[in-house]
């Protein structure tokens, strides 16, 4: 059989970690390439696992996002540097809230550095999911990298990823 391949979406497939290098934080990422299928970017992940250097990050540090061909993929409208503090203190309320932490101030929850990182992975998807149950997918995969010792639930990541959601007022794309 076969499988027709839509020409106007491609698949963007990129690998991102972060460095910690003097108590600063560096993204890094590459672009592995650009794919007409989700398939082909999955199966070249499949690939790269097993390549030196990638074999040392999980596979979350893959991702792969779908882009249509002659439209626009950002319609938020610019975000600013005050935008982004609020929406990640907003993120970390939402966590908070929802794990029943209780701090003073949203600040002292980022003293956990696990806590901070986990947060600042899902943080950088957010405005790229299409639906809730992607965002709550990938705080499963979050969760399970972090705090691999304390399963979580299929059904409380849905509740999380709604909660955030409805919190920052997201559009899907």
């Amino acid at each position: 059989m076969v499988r027709k391949i839509d020409l106007k979406k491609v698949y963007l497939l990129q690998h991102s970690y972060e460095i910690i290098c003097d108590d600063v934080t560096y993204d890094k990422t590459k672009i592995i390439g650009i794919y007409f299928s989700r398939e082909k970017a999955e199966s070249v992940v499949n690939k790269y696992i097993y390549i030196q250097g990638f074999d040392k990050y999980p596979i979350s540090c893959f991702y792969i996002d779908e882009y249509t061909i002659d439209e626009d993929n950002w319609v938020e409208g610019f975000v600013g540097s005050d935008e982004i503090a609020r929406d990640f203190e907003t993120l970390t309320s939402c966590f908070n809230d929802w794990l029943g932490i209780k701090v003073n101030s949203i600040e002292e929850s980022w003293n956990d550095s696990n806590y901070y990182h986990a947060l600042c992975e899902v943080n950088s998807n957010i405005y790229n999911v299409k639906d809730v149950s992607e965002l709550a997918q990938q705080i499963y995969f979050v969760w399970e990298k972090y705090y691999e010792t304390s399963p979580i639930k299929a059904d409380d990541c849905i509740e999380i990823a709604t909660n955030i959601l409805k919190a920052l007022n997201v559009k899907f794309i």
